[in-house]
């Protein structure tokens, strides 16, 4: 059960408790004492490659009955199980919440751990990686672990202590009881090294091997490297026995100095190297072929040592010197590494990078940062300063943020590195640009919103061009001002907010969507119009007639004077602050046989979208109403037209605005069909008055306003 739907049972409780009286309540000396939780949990892993499975285990203190998990902080809950299983499926660094309800009481706990699951995302074809970051562990997925035999833990290349291992050429190595070339044919390996002397010429800096039990120069795998003053090579055997014809060596030339760190990187790719490389700090150096005619290798038994190379299975031969210097990051791919990725090895200060989206828009701008940190220094935390003020605004690894206030903003990206003690930071001076906040409804952008604005809208969406030097479509920054409903669109139903905030109806641009759930719009024809009516005051009409069958079509006109529209072809688009309501639009259509003419149109009512077939019919209209009074304004005359569903009497009068009667215009019985009269105001006083049509069926009023 759901903690709020506990805590709603307890309210429940509660109150019947309270209508129980008060002779219950007398009887108790004391309320009972709610016992207290305090909500904790433990993990079974938090570091592992993705997808990483995760078994949590509820150690709530008290009585706990409802348990609520987010394992990604993202205020989604994940399961509502005691003790879930929960797997990671994306990299990153996950802090997990867990909330927690006592039965019997309402008491309710919270914990949240931050930063507690790290996913580390699995690096293609790496066999093996150790950073040497305390010990000799292997940070890939396949846990290649090492042991340190007489190896000591130094300095590293930064500085930072007990991350890297030194060898002193006396039996000193780290021991890995796996051939770490065992998939053959193609690998890499890279790593940094310093020599401390170079007293025999040249160090073993690793190697798989294995000799025969005798302790003769026969092996049955071979692939070493050495390291000498003025050099690097590289060997491999066929494992048939000693000799140069059992072995091919390749050395590259290169000059090292002592006591300082270099990056050697070998792409191995076949027996004869056809596309193998040798670098030396990110640069290729040349090498040759210099011994030996083996023709192939065998991969399948043998160790792997880093700092020597191990001999009859125990000991160390003294053929090899040992080495007497440091190894650090010490990586095995069993692929050719590209330029990129021997770039990014080699040089960890391209380590932090990342990405935004958008770059620069109107107040307030929310932004997506991604995080593009090199995959093979993983980063496991992050901070960032959004605004350049040395300030950390967010941990998350792919954070999103909001920018309030217009203007330019520098972003920093400090990221750090648990394998390689390592942080690095990257700074983008001037990256995110936050224009002006957006002003809703002011369509052409002079900082006030007026009618014009409204009609702008309403061209837009007919497809007229308003704008000349923004032709259609619009630039985002006009379409996001004119969108004032937020739908991602600008309609007509846009026109009719914008004028509704101008007359004051509304005081706030934008607005929330509340939208019509069905088409309040009637169509019906009589034998020159097709007519538009609605019993509903609606505020904004947009419609476009998409097919029409044995008809044609003139030019709408628009019945309603308190509204603004446009029209472009066969779409109309109105819209009015106080609404229209009654018969608001005609359409003159010429057809020589109506039992064959429909129109197909597409219809938005206040936002409510509908597809609509009208077929065109002889009959009269289907109901009563009044039509139009045009002029208005008028002086002094007028014309008011009217339609009848069916015969009948007929009382049309007229109201000044106090609701007193000042003339009777119809009072007769009349035939069904459309009907028209002119009213002569001659001798009455300016102003508005109301022409009430009454019928057996209906009654209908509408406004006129007199101006002499």
């Amino acid at each position: 059960m759901k903690i709020k739907h506990l805590l709603c049972a307890m309210l429940f409780l509660i109150i019947a408790i309270c209508n129980a009286g008060t002779e219950g309540i007398a009887e108790k000396s004391e309320l009972p004492v709610l016992l207290r939780i305090e909500a904790d949990f433990e993990v079974s892993d938090t570091t592992g490659y993705a997808p990483l499975t995760v078994q949590f285990r509820d150690l709530t203190s008290g009585n706990p009955s409802a348990w609520e998990w987010d394992f990604e902080n993202d205020g989604i809950l994940d399961s509502f199980e005691r003790n879930p299983l929960w797997t990671f499926m994306e990299a990153g660094v996950y802090s997990v919440s867990l909330t927690v309800l006592e039965e019997g009481t309402s008491e309710i706990s919270t914990i949240l751990k931050t930063d507690l699951i790290n996913v580390i995302p699995i690096i293609d074809g790496l066999v093996a990686f150790y950073p040497f970051n305390g010990n000799a562990e292997d940070y890939s997925v396949n846990e290649y672990d090492g042991v340190a035999v007489g190896a000591i833990l130094t300095e590293d290349r930064y500085g930072n202590p007990e991350c890297a291992y030194e060898f002193q050429a006396d039996g000193g190595h780290v021991e890995i009881p796996y051939n770490l070339f065992a998939d053959g044919f193609p690998f890499s390996v890279a790593f940094w090294f310093k020599a401390n002397t170079f007293e025999h010429n040249y160090h073993v800096t690793f190697g798989s091997k294995t000799w025969d039990g005798g302790g003769e120069d026969v092996y049955y795998s071979l692939a070493q490297s050495n390291v000498g003053k003025d050099h690097v090579s590289f060997h491999l055997g066929n494992g048939n026995g000693g000799g140069p014809q059992h072995r091919i060596s390749y050395h590259g030339f290169y000059t090292f100095s002592l006591h300082q760190w270099y990056q050697v990187i070998f792409i191995v790719d076949n027996m004869y190297m056809d596309e193998g490389r040798m670098l030396v700090n990110g640069e290729d150096i040349e090498f040759e072929h210099v011994s030996g005619s083996a023709t192939s290798v065998d991969f399948s038994g043998g160790t792997f040592d880093i700092g020597a190379t191990k001999c009859n299975g125990h000991s160390y031969s003294g053929e090899f010197p040992l080495l007497d210097g440091a190894i650090d990051d010490f990586y095995i791919f069993n692929r050719l590494l590209t330029d990129e990725e021997i770039e990014e090895i080699y040089n960890p200060g391209l380590m932090a990078d990342f990405s935004a989206e958008p770059l620069t828009g109107f107040s307030p701008l929310t932004v997506q940062f991604t995080d593009l940190s090199s995959p093979f220094y993983p980063a496991t935390s992050w901070q960032w300063d959004f605004d350049g003020d040395n300030q950390i605004d967010s941990y998350t690894q792919n954070p999103v943020h909001t920018y309030n206030e217009e203007g330019l903003y520098t972003v920093k990206l400090r990221v750090y590195s648990q394998y390689l003690n390592y942080a690095d930071t990257e700074v983008k001076e001037d990256y995110i640009e936050v224009i002006s906040g957006l002003m809703y409804g002011d369509i052409d952008d002079n900082r006030l919103v007026e009618s014009v604005d409204a009609a702008l809208a309403l061209m837009y969406s007919v497809g007229l061009d308003p704008i000349p030097e923004d032709p259609l479509p619009w630039e985002d920054w006009r379409q996001l001002q004119a969108d004032v409903d937020q739908n991602g669109e600008v309609g007509a139903v846009d026109g009719a907010y914008i004028l509704q905030y101008v007359v004051g109806i509304i005081d706030e641009l934008p607005v929330e969507n509340v939208y019509r759930t069905e088409n309040y719009i009637t169509i019906y024809n009589d034998s020159d119009y097709l007519y538009l009516s609605s019993d509903q005051k609606i505020s904004s009409l947009h419609y476009n007639i998409t097919d029409w069958q044995e008809i044609t079509l003139s030019v709408a006109d628009v019945l309603c004077p308190n509204g603004l529209y446009f029209q472009n072809e066969n779409q109309l688009a109105m819209a009015a602050a106080e609404g229209f309501s009654g018969t608001f639009l005609r359409i003159p259509y010429l057809s020589d046989d109506l039992s064959g003419s429909s129109i197909t149109m597409e219809i938005e009512c206040d936002g409510f979208k509908d597809r609509v077939i009208y077929t065109f019919t002889e009959k009269v209209p289907a109901m009563t109403g009044l039509n139009a009074v045009y002029p208005n304004p008028f002086n002094p005359q007028t014309t008011i037209e009217y339609q009848l569903a069916k015969s009948g009497k007929v009382n049309i009068m007229a109201f000044n605005i106090k609701g007193q009667k000042v003339a009777v215009l119809v009072d007769e019985v009349q035939n069904a069909g459309k009907q028209a009269f002119i009213w002569d105001a001659t001798g009455m006083n300016s102003g508005i008055y109301l022409i009430r049509l009454t019928s057996d069926s209906s009654s209908e009023t509408c406004k006129v306003v007199l101006l002499k």
